[in-house]
């Protein structure tokens, strides 16, 4: 700015100045590509989340996650990261918020805020008590082969492995499951047969259950004596 003064005698004088205008801050977090697949899973909650985002350079950052406060300050190109452990991140499935207030030198302030995908739960099961009819596997239903259901998380991926054999497959979206053996891999014989049902969501989370199917193939002859019949 230029500045002129006159005083009553006429004299004049002049002054030129500079003034720092610092009006605009701004701040972002980001969410879409936390933990790579912008999804924190069980083994990555345990590990802790670090979230990040840019601001002006050396900005003070405030950010509020799920009631945890980290106050951190950016780096000279503006980067943020604020470090949240694990009891600090939320559990089970749900989109938490994120709020972030950053503050610059000349007391600008500016905030933002995200959604943070947590998905740390899964389960699966298995049914052996309905395999067939009765719960035992006969002769003859050993003949037509078995077949495995369960549940688990829609459109989870599905590993069993019955007697030694494994087969992987898909839960349907209502997460239902099923697996097929032919005869030639269900064992003969009286017999618990052991089951191990282990489920991978899209998340990365595992879950795994154990089971044993009951098999009875045998025919149990009778033994006659010498008893006579009809009192002969």
């Amino acid at each position: 700015f230029t500045a002129d003064a006159t005083d009553p005698a006429g004299n004049t004088a002049s002054a030129t100045g500079t003034v720092h205008v610092d009006t605009e801050l701004s701040v972002t977090v980001e969410t879409a590509g936390i933990e790579g697949d912008g999804i924190v899973n069980a083994v990555e909650r345990s590990d802790g989340v670090v979230l990040t985002g840019q601001t002006e350079g050396n900005a003070m950052v405030e950010v509020n996650w799920a009631g945890s406060i980290r106050t951190v300050r950016a780096n000279s190109s503006g980067e943020w990261s604020a470090n949240f452990p694990a009891g600090s991140v939320p559990e089970g499935t749900l989109n938490s918020q994120v709020s972030v207030k950053a503050t610059d030198a000349a007391g600008n302030t500016a905030s933002t805020t995200g959604m943070v995908k947590i998905d740390t739960e899964l389960s699966v099961t298995v049914n052996t008590d309905d395999v067939t009819s009765d719960g035992v596997v006969n002769f003859v239903e050993r003949q037509d082969g078995i077949t495995l259901t369960g549940a688990t998380e829609g459109g989870a991926s599905v590993e069993v492995t019955f007697n030694g054999v494994s087969r992987t497959t898909t839960a349907d979206s209502s997460g239902n499951w099923s697996a097929d053996w032919p005869a030639s891999a269900v064992p003969d014989g009286e017999r618990l047969a052991a089951v191990q049902v282990k489920a991978t969501d899209a998340a990365g989370n595992t879950a795994t259950t154990n089971g044993n199917v009951k098999i009875d193939t045998f025919v149990n002859r009778l033994k006659f004596g010498d008893q006579k019949v009809e009192g002969d």
